[in-house]
């Protein structure tokens, strides 16, 4: 593990972890943990569900006897226990030491610096590790796709990011945010249900409409109304059929979820070129390229250029869909820990200790 880098992407979704040069992650879990709601009894401790706590699909097992909780929410740490838990996790499943390690962390577009101290601590006093890195989730997507220019547009649980790059110069002032994302989706189509008499209330029932999202969810015009049967856990067979289109409605109208706002993800993007030099524009109009996991949702690339294309008619719009977007920021920072000319930019512990925090926002500047 000398020269080898573990990196990590702290998702409030899915946290994946893996080993520098990869190209693909070898370790994807859900970034929940979950307690017991009930009281134990001698027979469990008979078998092997008799543990304080559980993690990621462990934890989505076993959701209907454990309250859930999730201590990352839109790229912050609210929990920092919980977080070093993860770190455990993962490292044990990677069969790889605590100590002594090269971590490559990918943090989302303007972390926080509280955050990113603590993280710095966390892995430097809690763990000793050996040097760390940061990379931006939306840098590291545009590595992914093999290009130097184009627009990021990162769709993931808790929100909406976006940032221009022009052949490799971050035009940070035209970055921006949407607090929407997949779990806006889930709780949209919680409501829409809710008309039928079917309620989802608890963290275990929001997993499942998590699910349902995954399976069902369509951007698709042609289907909206088509009526599509969905089974619960417990065998009960519900009927979807506009539930299933309008709920992604809220990415593109956020007024639906009760978040004031005068635009969607098509004027954010739109917004985001707008802001940018006159000459990049034409690059960024054809290279809008999708990352995260709210991006997989079907036919969700075909309305986003038509919501585009409405906005402005004068120029064509590309939206490009890389397979692997779901995890494409871990991709990223995988092939830039990889890369011998960047090891200069880790801060190595002996660094840490005569620095500080400090010594992180002068190699890895924030966008």
């Amino acid at each position: 593990m000398q020269d080898e880098t573990l990196t990590i992407d702290l998702g409030s979704h899915c946290i994946r972890a893996g080993f520098s040069g990869s190209d693909a992650p070898v370790l994807n879990f859900y970034s929940m943990i979950g307690f017991p709601k009930y009281q134990t009894t001698a027979l469990n401790y008979l078998s092997s569900y008799s543990k304080l706590s559980y993690i990621g699909e462990e934890a989505n097992k076993l959701r209907g006897i454990l309250s859930l909780f999730h201590p990352i929410d839109n790229g912050k740490i609210i929990n920092w226990d919980v977080l070093a838990l993860f770190f455990e996790y993962t490292f044990h499943n990677l069969n790889i030491p605590l100590q002594d390690s090269n971590i490559m962390l990918v943090e989302p577009s303007s972390n926080l610096k509280s955050n990113r101290n603590s993280l710095t601590q966390l892995c430097f006093e809690s763990f000793n590790s050996a040097s760390l890195g940061f990379g931006n989730a939306q840098v590291m997507a545009m590595y992914s796709a093999g290009r130097t220019s184009g627009l990021i547009a990162d769709c993931g649980d808790s929100s909406c990011r976006v940032l221009p790059i022009h052949e490799g110069y971050v035009i940070s002032h035209a970055s921006g945010k949407l607090n929407v994302g997949g779990k806006s989706i889930d709780k949209y189509l919680g409501k829409l249900l809710e008309y039928k008499g079917i309620n989802f209330t608890s963290s275990s029932e929001m997993e499942i409409l998590r699910e349902m999202k995954e399976s069902i969810v369509t951007c698709s015009k042609g289907e909206e109304y088509l009526v599509q049967q969905y089974e619960l856990p417990d065998g009960t067979l519900i009927e979807t059929s506009r539930e299933r289109y309008e709920c992604v409605e809220c990415l593109f109208n956020p007024n639906l979820v009760g978040i004031s706002s005068d635009f969607g993800i098509a004027e954010l993007i739109y917004n985001s070129i707008c802001k940018c030099p006159i000459d990049t524009k034409l690059d960024l109009y054809s290279n809008i390229i999708l990352s995260g996991g709210t991006s997989l949702i079907q036919d969700f690339n075909v309305k986003l250029k038509q919501e585009l294309d409405q906005l402005n008619q004068r120029h064509s719009f590309r939206i490009i869909s890389p397979p692997e977007r779901n995890y494409s920021s871990w991709i990223g920072a995988s092939i830039v820990s990889s890369m011998g000319h960047m090891r200069p930019y880790r801060v190595h512990k002996e660094q840490y200790n005569e620095y500080g925090c400090s010594i992180m926002d002068r190699i890895f500047p924030s966008h």
